[in-house]
């Protein structure tokens, strides 16, 4: 998830602010202080689909999908 949120080039301040992905994918930011709500910072930008021991989950459609983008790697990793 850390790689996915680095490439939206979010600027941060870890000094004042705790950074999390809501059920949504929404890239959001809380105070540490615990005043105020969380705000969304980005909506819907990182995807929370289940995959690797959760493909039961899946459709077949996202399912062809990551083979075809990840087959060969994820077959090297025991994954069928």
């Amino acid at each position: 998830m850390a790689e996915k949120v680095k490439k939206l080039n979010l600027e941060r301040d870890y000094k004042k602010y705790l950074y999390f992905i809501d059920g949504n994918g929404n890239v959001c930011q809380k105070s540490k202080s615990g005043e105020g709500d969380s705000k969304a910072l980005r909506g819907g930008s990182v995807s929370t689909d289940s995959i690797g021991r959760f493909a039961e989950r899946l459709g077949p459609t996202k399912a062809l999908q990551i083979q075809r983008h990840c087959g060969i790697q994820m077959a090297s990793l025991g994954y069928e």
